[in-house]
């Protein structure tokens, strides 16, 4: 007799049929998981943004400004002579560094929540401290996810810190 090796058609059906009851059970969670992962994300993104601005301003020796909108940020050096926190193209002297979508970019899973910013941007000083305009209190933007469930906070303090918090 000969040895006959492999799978038979009923033991392929068993093994596909449990794997699509296992991958019935996990892509719900895994659908429920993705926005909370990329609000994470988002959070982080900004965070990160804003301790690499802080760093541009030192290292060049020139204030650098993040203006928050209704979707996304802008990161530039502003015109020091206007300096009116808000990128204009047209404006030589204001040069953009980095702009995020934030909604495009994290698929709608996140909403920008706002801030406690005045008129929603923080300028990084040269020295790494940041702009006083509400004298030495710190700064906030919040990062949501798109259901209200999550909301992430980002905190920059008056000497330039910047610290994330899930309350």
């Amino acid at each position: 007799m000969r040895n006959k090796s492999g799978f038979t058609m009923l033991e392929v059906l068993i093994v596909v049929t449990i794997m699509a009851i296992m991958m019935g059970f996990g892509i719900p969670y895994i659908l429920g998981w993705m926005p909370n992962y990329r609000a994470r994300n988002a959070a982080r993104d900004v965070h990160s943004n804003l301790q690499s601005a802080r760093m541009t301003a030192i290292k060049e020796h020139r204030a650098c400004t993040v203006t928050f909108g209704a979707n996304g940020y802008t990161i530039y050096f502003d015109d020091p002579d206007n300096h009116d926190y808000v990128f204009d193209k047209d404006d030589t002297n204001d040069e953009l560094l980095k702009e995020v979508n934030i909604a495009e970019e994290f698929k709608n899973d996140v909403v920008y929540g706002g801030t406690t910013l005045p008129d929603n941007s923080v300028t990084f000083l040269s020295n790494g401290l940041i702009e006083a305009l509400l004298g030495n209190a710190s700064r906030t933007i919040s990062i949501t996810t798109a259901d209200g469930s999550r909301n992430w906070v980002i905190t920059v303090s008056p000497s330039g810190g910047v610290r994330t918090t899930l309350p």
